[in-house]
């Protein structure tokens, strides 16, 4: 846990991905996730792994979880936190297919660890 200059705690945690690509070959990396805010149905994470970080607002409505990330325009619907499926399929029809695994396996370790 670290303290920013404002005061507020952030919390900051490692995780691991691991992917089969279409063409077969498999990956492993790791990833890290901070909390930058939360409020009860609103939460912003900074999330980081294969050599990229995204500031990511998480919130829940009553159509459902969604994902947006304002510095790239993109948003998108979401599963249940841990379902790393499902979340990676969503988000590969807007992020590239590593940025997805990463985001989805990071809000799944999010959703475990809050």
């Amino acid at each position: 846990m670290t303290v920013n200059s404002d005061k507020e705690m952030i919390f900051m945690q490692t995780f691991y991905c691991m992917h089969t690509y279409p063409s077969g070959y498999q990956s492993r990396w790791s990833g890290s996730w901070e909390v930058l805010s939360t409020e009860p149905s609103v939460h912003e994470l900074r999330i980081r792994g294969k050599g990229s970080s995204f500031d990511v607002i998480l919130g829940s409505c009553c159509s459902g979880n969604y994902l947006c990330i304002p510095q790239i325009n993109v948003g998108c619907s979401l599963g249940y936190w841990s379902d790393i499926f499902w979340n990676t399929e969503r988000m590969t029809q807007v992020l590239s297919e590593t940025d997805a695994v990463t985001i989805a396996n990071a809000l799944n370790h999010y959703g475990n660890n809050r």
